[in-house]
């Protein structure tokens, strides 16, 4: 079936037909030769279309005491895992200054999104799989202390 014109899909998207006069205009567009894709290829091209309409499960992250005195934050988040998740090696953790993600190795579907509440070291993140409690718990220290307690006070 060719390609409808401009003024053809505007008639369609207004809910309009055109004559077959009006539509006598109308050509295909060239089709450029396409590369073969692998079928893993086109799967992934796939889940990217599919994933643009998922909603990603929101990521709690929280301030925790880490000091005996109390006097030191650390921020932590806590997330729950879904069936299929027997491992660590099944998750891709991404832990940026604002941000973490968490995503199934395989695929890469999205299981949890957060943003910090303040800017965090990405090199002190200590990340706990428990297969007994189904939990993966990510703690890190906030880049600025000081910030992190504004932030922890605001809260």
């Amino acid at each position: 079936m060719p390609a409808a014109s401009d003024a053809t899909a505007a008639a369609m998207a207004e809910g309009r037909n055109l004559s077959k006069e009006a539509r006598a205009g109308d050509t295909a567009p060239a089709v450029a030769a396409a590369k073969p894709q692998s079928q893993s290829e086109v799967t992934s091209e796939i889940l990217k279309e599919c994933l643009q309409y998922v909603e990603v499960p929101k990521l709690d992250v929280d301030f925790v005491r880490v000091s005996a005195d109390e006097a030191w934050l650390a921020l932590r988040a806590v997330l729950s895992l879904p069936d299929g998740v027997n491992s660590a090696a099944d998750l891709d953790v991404e832990i940026s200054r604002l941000r973490i993600v968490v995503r199934m190795a395989a695929g890469g579907l999205p299981l949890a999104d957060a943003d910090f509440p303040c800017a965090a070291d990405p090199d002190s993140a200590q990340v706990v799989f428990s297969r007994k409690r189904r939990t993966l718990t990510v703690q890190l220290q906030p880049a600025d202390p000081k910030a992190a307690q504004a932030a922890h006070d605001a809260l």
